[in-house]
């Protein structure tokens, strides 16, 4: 059982049966699309987001990629595909769920986090000193909806990977989605002192700052690791520019650093590639980076309204937008961690490390993350 968790989101590229189908040219489509639609075995499953929901193998999705009216291609409900959807029925049930913190732009109370059941237990602000949840970027509440999203708005359709997790969210990044060392630091902080009153298990950092080698950020990171906090961070992106660029806490040797594939992967199974963007390098210490791969192209997650301010009332009607990035790899890999901490409560943090790194694939021999853990 804990092994098929983890298989989750590195067999997303190699069975790919659903996909979402984003139309470029046309902010709405006409009724008469979507009876050609519907007549395709397609349907619209949201005029807002501009997307339509069909079945197809992967021959037919690369046919359909070279299609002028069609913007870009991407998963949908990856975890029945992978058959997570009864392990989630089970651990809806847990009355002591685990606690994801994350440290980004903070987390807005979008429904699929807070309907039911409120499931935001704390929020702390090291930008503005505000004390309800908001995002003035929008940054945090996507990766929020991607590791434990409920699917609210859609019905159940577009839930993240272990939606029924609790979220502290640490705001370390102002409206422009920059930190300063000092949020950074102050946030993990707060993270490790806050633990066992929240019940974090999970620390994820879809963001990093540059660095020359080892640093203060680090060290806290894997202090951070030392008292029983599993911490997911992402690589980086700007492969091409900033190839020589190093970031912490990535750095750290503590945290597990993810890297993304992009959506070409999840047509072909025998020729794997790493996103354009997705970043690597070696510490002088010689820590390679990243750990692993997971999908980070066109992720759909949740909208935020970043002109709330966590005062009076806010939207029941944002939906969903997609997102790109290593930060939205981190988020996948977070919420399988969480699913197997989950699963087997019992294991220590070196031993979930063990099994995320057992159970990744080993990309095809020629590309450039053959460093990669796994087998």
């Amino acid at each position: 059982m804990k092994n098929s968790l983890f298989r989750m989101f590195f067999l997303i590229c190699l069975f790919v049966l659903l996909f979402i189908i984003s139309y470029s040219y046309h902010p709405y489509l006409e009724p008469a699309d979507e009876e050609i639609l519907v007549s395709d075995n397609a349907f619209v499953s949201s005029k807002n987001i501009n997307c339509v929901e069909r079945e197809m193998d992967e021959k037919e999705a690369e046919s359909k990629q070279t299609s002028d009216n069609i913007g870009f291609l991407t998963l949908n409900n990856v975890k029945k595909m992978v058959g997570v959807g009864n392990i989630l029925e089970d651990k809806q049930k847990k009355q002591n769920p685990i606690t994801v913190a994350i440290l980004d732009s903070g987390i807005y109370p979008h429904q699929d986090l807070t309907s039911p059941n409120n499931r935001i237990v704390a929020f702390k602000d090291m930008v503005n000193g505000l004390e309800e949840p908001y995002d003035d970027n929008g940054h945090g509440t996507a990766i929020a909806g991607i590791i434990g999203g409920n699917g609210s708005q859609s019905s159940g359709t577009y839930s993240g990977i272990a939606p029924f997790v609790h979220f502290v969210a640490i705001k370390v990044l102002n409206f422009e989605g920059k930190a300063s060392k000092k949020a950074l630091l102050d946030g993990i902080n707060w993270v490790i002192e806050n633990k066992e009153r929240y019940n974090i298990k999970i620390l994820n950092i879809s963001i990093g700052l540059p660095t020359d080698g080892y640093d203060d950020i680090a060290a806290l990171a894997d202090k951070a690791y030392e008292s029983g906090i599993f911490i997911v961070t992402s690589v980086g992106n700007g492969k091409e520019e900033m190839s020589q660029t190093m970031y912490s806490p990535a750095i750290s040797p503590s945290v597990v650093a993810v890297g993304a594939i992009q959506e070409s992967e999840y047509r072909n199974d025998s020729n794997y590639s790493v996103a354009s963007f997705s970043s690597s390098w070696t510490s002088p210490e010689g820590v390679a980076k990243p750990d692993l791969v997971a999908p980070g192209y066109h992720i759909l997650s949740l909208q935020s309204d970043i002109y709330y301010k966590g005062e009076g009332g806010y939207s029941s009607s944002l939906l969903y937008s997609p997102f790109s990035g290593t930060s939205m790899s981190a988020a996948v890999v977070s919420g399988a961690v969480a699913l197997l901490m989950t699963e087997h409560p019992e294991m220590s943090l070196h031993e979930i490390r063990k099994e995320v790194f057992l159970n990744c694939i080993n990309l095809k021999e020629g590309y450039r993350y053959l460093h990669l853990k796994g087998r």
